[in-house]
């Protein structure tokens, strides 16, 4: 069995293990403190499902490539500034979709910046999320060309989310993430991306009070969203054209055997079902 199926028998397996932290969590009472619901939500998920399974996926693999390899500072510079761009063309999807769905049910409160709420809200996070998907799953699948190995990834980190109103915006973010990843040949300026994406989250949602906006209100910050959009998209442009020159282009693996076809797509299939059914019966 290759790398890719082995892969997505991994994500399989993880997309059980959140489907079971999930009923863990619904027995918490988590109507308190905001911080304490991060604290668990690290505890079974960005260990639980990303975490240690991915260790454990390395390990029994090590000799193969998963980006696991420091970068150039100014390529990290840039990577940060990029997850501000991220940041903010997420939230007008998040925002849009909003509009669309009932997301009261859904909606997700971030605790007050600190030390402990960075470490649980936006290091842990990027660490294991990073590894799992940009890692593990997107270098397993690199073979298959750039275009379908990090649609899949993105569609994957999207549907994980377990949020539907956030699906378009978890998908561009995967998108980012997955570009910065296949470029560079590396996980660390995605891990920093999605650090930065969370961070200015963490920082700004408390400040323009976003769980709680709305269209109307949205314009009022539309100057100041602007002027941050432009400052990271130029960020997004020179990053990327800084990855492109390390970028390698790689022959495409085709699965033309049957039984390698089945072996790879079944465990897709298999977890795009079961997160269909977590979405539709946590939404």
């Amino acid at each position: 069995m290759g790398i890719q199926s082995r892969a997505g028998i991994l994500l399989f397996i993880s997309v059980l293990l959140l489907a079971l932290s999930a009923l863990l969590v619904n027995t918490i009472d988590m109507s308190g403190e905001p911080l304490f619901y991060y604290v668990v939500n690290s505890l079974f998920v960005s260990f639980g499902v990303f975490g240690i399974p991915s260790c454990l996926f390395i390990f029994q693999n090590n000799t193969y490539d998963f980006g696991l390899r420091s970068t150039k500072a100014s390529v990290m510079l840039l990577s940060f500034l990029s997850g501000i761009f991220a940041f903010i063309i997420g939230s007008i999807l998040s925002l849009i979709c909003s509009q669309l769905f009932d997301s009261s049910k859904s909606s997700v409160f971030l605790p007050e910046p600190s030390f402990f709420s960075i470490l649980v809200v936006c290091i842990v996070p990027a660490l294991t999320e990073e590894i799992f998907f940009r890692g593990i799953l997107l270098f397993s699948w690199r073979s298959l060309g750039k275009r379908a190995s990090i649609i899949l990834t993105s569609l994957f980190f999207a549907l994980m989310h377990s949020r539907p109103d956030s699906l378009p915006a978890m998908f561009f973010i995967g998108c980012v993430l997955g570009e910065a990843a296949f470029l560079s040949c590396s996980v660390l300026p995605s891990m920093i991306m999605h650090f930065s994406y969370n961070l200015t989250s963490l920082l700004l949602c408390g400040t323009l009070d976003i769980a709680n906006l709305t269209l109307e209100s949205f314009f009022k910050f539309l100057p100041i969203l602007f002027l941050l959009m432009l400052f990271s998209i130029s960020a997004f442009i020179f990053t990327r054209s800084k990855l492109l020159l390390l970028f390698e282009k790689e022959e495409v693996t085709v699965l033309s055997s049957k039984r390698n076809r089945k072996h790879f797509l079944f465990p897709l299939i298999a977890s795009s079902v079961l997160l269909a059914a977590i979405n539709v019966l946590t939404f």
